[in-house]
């Protein structure tokens, strides 16, 4: 159209009334776009935050294995008992135990797997309601129980086996499978007695007549034991260290075990737990460890019995570390960062695996008489905080307590060593029934509580550090022997190949002079800004550093002083 054209329809009402109607449109449009625009960040922002899953309670937890007898008297005996336990709860919280796991708990011949009552606490370190107490005191502390279970054999006064021993007898014939029993004279002596010398054989723990092996085959028996395990969930028990596996089932002449047969066993006992957890309203939800200890226990044992039911099995490698044994030939350093490297690969390949580590029990010598170093096992103490998944240690460890002198039959359950008083505060007994170490008025955890720079407090800081830090619970982990005598620990996350959040660096150096540690040439911290670190702990012998200390690591190098450690923030 020209110029004029367009002219006569310029003022024509209906023209006029089209040009409002597709104003009115078009600021409508953009009125309705901002509208939506400015909705749609509101939603954004104020809608709830998606729900972060609450992590498996055991999954990064410091725990803390207690011999019983040898912990704490509450009533001058001389020996260690429940109620002692009860009274030092609170010291373990502010230590930043998560789980305490007190054994011996049931009661049993001589503090030993023979149990003579899975219902019943031994009477000689308290009653029942002291048990009880105890659970409950345990969890208004904040923390979980852990109960040992052997539920592969009992003691012969137990009154299944009496029971089963007199099955020709009606009211006793529905116990006559409990234990598995023989009338062949063609039998492994050492796996098989006679009862009471007659012709009817028993099986039982090998070498041990008193220790006979139950029967998880029978249905009746293992309702009962099922029972047993409702009774203490029931109770209040978050979990259970199942001993005596390799028990559950055996090859018809006893003398090794039938590992398929046991993992039928451990899916069923898994299967029970859940069911009973999950009927009953007080309890659903409710998550409870099931782990055992099985020694020399390969890789694909370990996916096995997780596949099985277990939800994971200690570490045993770290046991084995000790100067001069046949798996550390070299030194405590090269046998240490082998086996922790080798662990970490199978747990990250691994994943359905949860790690859980120990460096000492009830059952082998202590960390730091192993190695002949109080200073160097306080170096791997050190590195047994910083390591993924939960992590298992032995009572005194944490002060470095070491064994007992050679003249004591059990030389890793001496009397814990609290202060310098009497019986190192054990007990007020004239003559405790546990010995006390000559040293304990050098090391207790009075002394170290008080001391600005000790292992007590070292542990301290990193047991409470693991529950607040995100790297400590989800990171990865990284160990490197760097030199002879220096190992360098770090944990780290990443996301989208960039490395992300705080990364803590652990340097140990365990020669017997001060040393120079390179740590510019470790792959992991290759991209960190070395410059601005700062110092979160250190091993009692460090005097030059203080909590907190920003440290510059540009240059490469870490000064440390002989048997001396450190762990480091860094920042990505």
């Amino acid at each position: 159209l020209t110029i004029a054209e367009l002219e006569r329809f310029r003022d024509d009402p209906f023209w006029m009334k089209k040009f409002l109607f597709r104003t009115v449109l078009f600021v409508a449009f953009w009125l309705l776009w901002i509208f939506f625009f400015l909705a749609s960040i509101l939603i954004v922002v104020m809608s709830p935050k998606c729900i972060k899953e609450k992590p498996i309670w055991w999954h990064n937890a410091v725990t803390y294995n207690i011999w019983t007898p040898s912990f704490q008297d509450s009533d001058g005996d001389g020996q260690g008992d429940l109620q002692g336990i009860s009274d030092r709860l609170e010291d373990l919280r502010r230590l930043g135990i998560e789980a305490i796991w007190p054994e011996p708990f049931l009661l049993s011949d001589q503090f030993d797997d023979a149990i003579r009552d899975f219902k019943a606490v031994d009477s000689k370190i308290g009653l029942n309601d002291d048990g009880i107490d105890l659970i409950e005191k345990t969890h208004s502390k904040g923390m979980k129980f852990i109960l040992t279970l052997p539920i592969a054999i009992t003691s012969n006064e137990h009154d299944w086996f009496l029971r089963s021993s007199r099955a020709s007898l009606t009211e006793f014939r529905n116990f006559s499978g409990y234990y598995h029993w023989r009338n062949s004279t063609n039998i492994d002596h050492a796996y098989f007695s006679s009862y009471k010398n007659t012709t009817v054989y028993y099986m039982h723990y090998k070498n041990n007549p008193k220790w006979p092996v139950l029967n998880w085959q029978y249905s009746a028996f293992r309702n009962d034991m099922f029972d047993v395990l409702s009774h203490w969930i029931d109770k209040g028990v978050d979990g259970f260290h199942l001993k005596g596996l390799e028990y559950l089932y055996r090859i018809s002449n006893g003398s090794s075990p039938y590992w398929s047969g046991i993992g039928d066993i451990l899916r069923d006992i898994r299967n029970h737990i859940e069911i009973h957890v999950n009927q009953s309203e007080q309890l659903r939800g409710k998550k409870i460890i099931l782990f055992a200890r099985r020694d020399s226990a390969k890789e694909n044992d370990k996916i096995e019995m997780v596949e099985n039911g277990l939800d994971s099995m200690v570490n045993y490698e770290l046991t084995k570390i000790e100067l001069h044994n046949n798996v550390c030939t070299t030194s405590i350093v090269d046998c240490s960062n082998e086996i922790i490297s080798d662990v970490l690969q199978f747990h990250a390949i691994n994943k359905k695996v949860p790690p859980m580590w120990e460096f000492g029990n009830p059952y082998i010598s202590r960390l730091a008489s192993r190695i002949k170093s109080r200073n160097q096992a306080e170096l791997l103490t050190m590195i047994h905080l910083l390591l993924p998944g939960t992590n298992n240690f032995y009572y005194g460890e944490e002060i470095g307590m070491t064994n007992l002198p050679d003249n004591f039959v059990a030389v890793q359950r001496g009397a814990m060593q609290w202060d310098n008083t009497k019986n190192a505060g054990f007990s007020e007994s004239g003559l405790p029934a546990i010995p006390v170490h000559p040293n304990y008025a050098t090391i207790n955890f009075a002394l170290q509580k008080g001391e600005h720079r000790s292992q007590l407090k070292m542990f301290q800081c990193l047991a409470r550090l693991r529950r607040r830090d995100e790297t400590l619970s989800k990171g990865h982990s990284y160990i490197v022997r760097n030199g002879l005598n220096s190992l360098i620990f770090t944990r780290y996350r990443t996301n989208e190949n960039k490395t992300i959040g705080n990364i803590f660096v652990a340097i140990a150096n365990f020669d017997s002079t001060a040393a120079d540690i390179q740590i510019n040439d470790i792959e992991k911290l290759k991209e960190i800004d070395l410059s601005n670190g700062e110092i979160v702990t250190f091993s009692s012998g460090v005097e030059s550093f203080y909590i907190r200390q920003l440290v510059d690591l540009s240059s490469g190098q870490m000064h440390l002083g002989a048997e001396q450690g450190v762990v480091i923030k860094f920042t990505a």
